[in-house]
């Protein structure tokens, strides 16, 4: 990758000031309304986050890094793991890891003691899988060239590929309602797949208009896509099957990720902005803070008023202080 002079000085100017630490604070970014940042954790190139218990695991070329959040102004690599290539999605919760590769592998990881992972099975195919969901004993992957790949997990030493969807390729990422896998495309756009037979996952809806997909969170009954060059659009999912278009959000911006925690919705723009919104209306959601980055925005997720960025230094870790508007949209 080349970069301009003025990256590159921001680059050297950032390696000097955290030289000799794991991770440094306030990086000179520019904030607004309610958004801080506390610190960098210099991980190499990151990709993906998923946050539990206290640790953040954080997906880049080397595999999947271990952080102790115990002080997020000072978070601490305490394990990094090698998967023999590198790791693009990742999803933590009660007590293991799914990790998945740019080679298409799923990496099972135990992490009872987030400092010794170990590894407990691993599956290899093919494709780039970019985003991972578990739910119960089934693993879902968005793999950009093969497609919707689901996962039997129930033994994590011998995980079994028990049903595909192929896309056409481009799948990036994807979330789970219901009996519904929701696919944002990135060249088909998004796609509805019935997932209630993981055999056999068929498609039942594809919805205009949405080239571009790459980002997806569902809060409530509300979707949020977000889209390669045309920000974010918003779909009511009281039909599942049918959602409707009721807003658009950030016309024009190139989203990189988005996450929710509570009535918040976090989202991270390539550009390397980073915004959190307040839906407690869902009719009107607005900014509580901003906070324009140093580098490039990847992948994001927030939880508990912390927000977690993979960008190409590592893990940024914000803060959301207190809304100075906590009872009330915004007046028009």
């Amino acid at each position: 990758m080349k970069y301009g002079l003025k990256m590159l000085l921001s680059l050297i100017a950032a390696m000097l000031l955290c030289l000799g630490v794991s991770s440094c604070a306030h990086q000179g970014g520019e904030a607004t309304g309610s958004l801080e940042e506390l610190s960098i954790a210099r991980i190499g190139i990151a990709y993906s986050v998923s946050v539990w218990n206290g640790y953040a695991y954080v997906t880049n070329n080397e595999g999947v890094a271990v952080l102790d959040l115990g002080e997020p102004g000072q978070p601490r690599t305490v394990a990094q793991i090698s998967i023999g290539e590198p790791a693009f999605g990742v999803h933590a919760e009660y007590g293991a890891a799914y990790v998945t590769g740019s080679k298409g592998s799923l990496t099972i990881l135990d992490i009872s003691d987030p400092a010794h992972p170990q590894l407990l099975g691993k599956l290899s195919d093919r494709g780039s899988v970019y985003k991972v969901r578990v739910r119960g004993s089934l693993a879902f992957l968005a793999d950009l060239e093969e497609g919707l790949e689901i996962i039997d997990v129930s033994d994590p030493g011998n995980p079994i590929m028990v049903g595909r969807f192929r896309d056409g390729g481009g799948l990036r990422s994807m979330e789970l309602v219901g009996d519904y896998a929701f696919l944002a495309n990135i060249e088909h756009g998004l796609k509805i797949v019935d997932v209630s037979n993981p055999s056999s996952p068929k498609e039942v809806a594809a919805l205009p208009g949405t080239i571009g997909a790459r980002a997806i969170q569902v809060t409530g009954q509300r979707l949020f896509l977000g889209l390669h060059t045309d920000g974010i659009k918003v779909f009511d999912l009281a039909q599942p099957t049918s959602p409707q278009l009721v807003q658009e959000l950030l016309p024009g911006e190139e989203v990189a990720g988005l996450s929710s925690y509570e009535d918040h919705l976090c989202i991270s723009l390539t550009r390397g902005q980073v915004s959190v919104m307040r839906l407690t209306d869902i009719t009107a959601p607005y900014e509580v803070g901003a906070y324009r980055m140093n580098d490039a925005a990847h992948g994001i997720a927030c939880d508990s008023g912390y927000v977690y960025v993979t960008t190409i230094r590592g893990l940024a870790i914000l803060r959301v202080l207190s809304d100075p508007r906590p009872d009330s949209a915004p007046s028009h």
